[in-house]
């Protein structure tokens, strides 16, 4: 991990000092989409990529130590869907600087789950809003409504109430 983190932090300053002169340019102070020159395609999921998986695996780690169970829940994303995208969700949830900005994340899910296969409970809740007509998300960056905090929670407890059913821990 502290490999990991100090490789991150090395990268981070280079890209820092990179962004600086954009600053004056353009009075932006954070890292992104318009600054996505910065980070090559396959560097950003890479560092993405071992990122994530350094959190979870730190955290199952934790949990276990602990006797905890641990899952982790991929959320859905507007941009990596195959709902119909309502007229309100189109003015007001969908950003194209942010849809080139994340294009990659599908891969980066999948590289996740391929690393922690049968180590840590993933499950993929990315398409769980596929048929899904009403509207659902409320901002450009994945915040859903009541309708879709209620989908994404029967979901979650659907499978730990199965998974504890098959540990039989709950009868």
């Amino acid at each position: 991990c502290h490999r990991v983190f100090n490789k991150f932090h090395s990268d981070l300053i280079e890209k820092q000092n990179k962004i600086v002169g954009m600053e004056s340019t353009t009075g932006n102070m954070f890292l992104v989409p318009e600054h996505d020159n910065i980070l090559d395609s396959k560097k950003k999921i890479k560092l993405i990529t071992d990122l994530w998986i350094m959190c979870s695996k730190v955290i199952s780690d934790i949990c276990k130590s602990n006797n905890i169970l641990y899952y982790e829940f991929i959320q859905p994303s507007q941009y990596h869907t195959t709902k119909k995208i309502t007229d309100y969700e189109k003015q007001y949830c969908i950003d194209k600087n942010w849809e080139k900005w994340i294009i990659e994340y599908p891969n980066i899910i999948n590289n996740v789950l391929n690393f922690h296969k049968n180590d840590i409970q993933m499950v993929n809740l990315a398409t769980i809003f596929d048929n899904e007509e009403e509207e659902i998300y409320v901002d450009m960056c994945c915040h859903v409504n009541y309708l879709g905090n209620s989908i994404i929670t029967d979901h979650i407890v659907d499978y730990v109430i199965n998974d504890l059913k098959s540990r039989n821990i709950l009868q």
